[in-house]
């Protein structure tokens, strides 16, 4: 009898240096830059093809920073539940090459917030956040976004966290806490 042939590993996607060969790894990479504030970084995780290249450079940083906070604010991402497969779900009833992060209830209805593989620059296909997610950023970050009085704040009480829970929630939580 031959011996066994080993099974091949399973399919890892294509090299990536930010690890978007897969669903699970692009939200990851989004997450972990995002949440270390490389917003130049947090840019390569998604599809700015509808953004004009005129605009990317500082289009694309904003879009990060609203996207991060519309997922803080609205979702708890379980990595998990994403695709580990550099194909995606295919059975999710989605375009192929599109998977759903997650779907967020809004004001106007459901609003399915999309991953989708796109080819890189040397012909590669990588997963990012979708364009038509990208493009209703905006208009959740309105809706999910932080209160518009904290854009008066000194950046510091914006920016720092502990327990990722920013500085000025906590003076706020301390105030009321007191005043009850």
């Amino acid at each position: 009898i031959p011996p066994a042939q080993p099974s091949p590993p399973p399919a890892r996607g294509p090299e990536d240096a930010l690890g978007r060969g897969t669903p699970r790894g692009a939200v990851r990479g989004f997450r972990e830059t995002a949440k270390a504030g490389d917003w130049e970084r947090a840019v390569e995780y998604l599809d700015l093809r509808r953004v004009g290249a005129a605009r990317r450079a500082e289009a694309g940083p904003e879009l990060a920073k609203q996207l991060k906070t519309v997922l803080d604010r609205t979702l708890w991402v379980n990595l998990d539940d994403l695709s580990d497969d550099p194909e995606g779900v295919a059975d999710d009833g989605l375009p192929a090459r599109t998977d759903r992060l997650a779907t967020l209830e809004t004001q106007a209805g459901a609003v399915d917030l999309k991953l989708a593989r796109v080819t890189r620059e040397d012909g590669q296909q990588v997963w990012k956040i979708a364009s038509d997610t990208v493009r209703q950023v905006p208009a959740l970050h309105e809706q999910f976004g932080l209160p518009s009085w904290t854009t008066r704040l000194p950046p510091v009480l914006v920016e720092t966290r502990i327990f990722d829970v920013a500085l000025w929630q906590w003076i706020v939580l301390g105030t009321l806490l007191a005043a009850s």
